[in-house]
């Protein structure tokens, strides 16, 4: 919720069955609190910054992690992020002024890119695709980071993009433009 308590539903009848306090943020912003899962996790980014998994089976916190650079909260200063993904073991956190890959099983960051991201990376094989405020499409090697290649896709005027065009569509569209 907007005070990034976390809670846990009984999916059957709605019944809270666990509520989990995390730090507030005096300061609100646009970002919404996210949610990403895997088999075992739930992982959960708050507006404050901090990344926290949970298991599944007995609702508890596995290990957290805060990714905000800065103690100052004040309007200049805010926490923001695209979506996370769960990825394999992996959490991949785009926020709005680095690139985290996180080993889902135990919170290490496993590489930090100083990328800032337009819209949610997208990973595939073992790859990642995402497009920075440059208006370069990257794609990483998403086991070690490493840069594979970047596109421009031009100072978009974003009205060649579809509307129900997705990152994945314009990933192959513009491979095959090629």
């Amino acid at each position: 919720n907007q005070n990034n308590n976390f809670y846990f539903f009984d999916k059957k009848d709605g019944e809270v069955l666990r509520l989990i306090p995390t730090e507030e943020t005096i300061v609100k912003n646009k970002f919404i609190n996210n949610i990403a899962a895997n088999n075992t996790n739930i992982f959960f980014l708050n507006t404050y910054g901090s990344l926290y998994s949970f298991k599944k089976n007995d609702m508890r916190i596995e290990w957290f992690l805060n990714l905000n650079q800065s103690i100052d909260l004040n309007p200049n200063n805010l926490f923001l992020s695209s979506k996370i993904i769960s990825y394999k073991d992996k959490i991949i956190v785009p926020t709005n002024e680095f690139l985290y890959v996180i080993n889902s099983k135990n919170g290490s960051i496993i590489y930090k890119k100083n990328l800032s991201l337009l819209m949610k990376p997208l990973a595939i094989n073992n790859y990642l695709f995402l497009i920075n405020s440059n208006n370069l499409l990257i794609a990483l090697d998403l086991e070690d980071g490493n840069f594979i290649y970047s596109y421009s896709i031009n100072p978009v005027s974003y009205t060649h993009l579809r509307a129900h065009e997705t990152l994945m569509n314009l990933v192959c569209r513009l491979l095959l433009e090629k």
